[in-house]
């Protein structure tokens, strides 16, 4: 039997108008991812449906190779004409015209000025909205390489593992996040730690990841990620995560600033 979900477009799937803004799309894909699995056929689809809404340029090629159905009301107005009236008085002919290049001469500067800053206007903003599509972009892919790092741990080679998320780290997060990191090690009473006493080794893997808000130098991103934590010889336990990831940008690099249970 065909899934009905491969036979909706992006919109339908996230139950959008096709005049959603990014917000109501961010809010459509995180209320449905919550109820897919992780790594499923829908959520994989719900992924890229939102995906492709949320960037400008997939967003218009998408909507040109996907038109509206027939008989579906139009998400633009049709812009209204405006009446061009004509008039002549034989004894004010001269006066009129001396008006109207008095006018002219006067109107077009200000509107040659008011051009150029709509034009300057658009320029910029056109750079912000890049630099923001392209901070959305490589900061999800430092997320998606980043986190392993952080989430996963071997109890016979704990000093190593915090070193290594030492580096993907801002300097203040990874202040907070030693702190925590430290007591799998070594107990506040000076006693083994936690993964120490239990033989614990964890491996986490990111099955899934996506914008969640993003200004050039800062994203946050919303990440699926699976555990699998081994406590000796006994049987993996595997535990499902979404996770709030803080991503800033400094000297050249996309940094872990800080990781929320979502």
């Amino acid at each position: 039997m065909t899934d009905p979900n491969q036979t909706q477009d992006h919109y339908a799937l996230l139950g959008l108008r096709r005049d959603a803004n990014a917000a109501q799309i961010r809010k459509a894909w995180h209320k449905r991812t919550a109820k897919a699995g992780p790594g499923t056929p829908e959520f994989v689809r719900l992924n890229e449906a939102a995906e492709t809404l949320l960037d400008p340029h997939r967003r218009i090629a998408y909507d040109a190779a996907h038109p509206e159905p027939e008989g579906a009301a139009p998400s633009s107005t049709s812009a209204t004409p405006g009446a061009v009236v004509a008039s002549s008085v034989d004894g004010g002919a001269g006066s009129a015209r001396g008006a109207r290049w008095w006018v002219s001469m006067v109107a077009l500067p200000v509107l040659a000025t008011v051009a150029v800053l709509v034009a300057g206007y658009l320029t910029l903003e056109k750079r912000h909205d890049d630099a923001v599509d392209e901070a959305g972009s490589s900061a999800v892919a430092a997320a998606q390489r980043s986190l392993p790092i952080l989430l996963s741990y071997d109890y016979r080679h704990l000093a190593s593992d915090r070193s290594a998320a030492t580096r993907v780290l801002t300097p203040s997060y990874a202040k907070v996040f030693g702190k925590t990191f430290d007591l799998l090690e070594k107990g506040k009473d000076g006693t083994a730690g936690s993964a120490v006493q239990t033989k614990t080794v964890v491996k986490a893997t990111v099955v899934g990841s996506a914008v969640m808000d993003a200004e050039p130098d800062r994203v946050n991103v919303l990440a699926f990620v699976n555990q699998s934590s081994t406590h000796g010889s006994a049987q993996p336990t595997l535990f499902q995560n979404r996770v709030r990831v803080a991503m800033v940008h400094r000297d050249g690099r996309w940094l872990v600033d800080g990781l929320e249970p979502r």
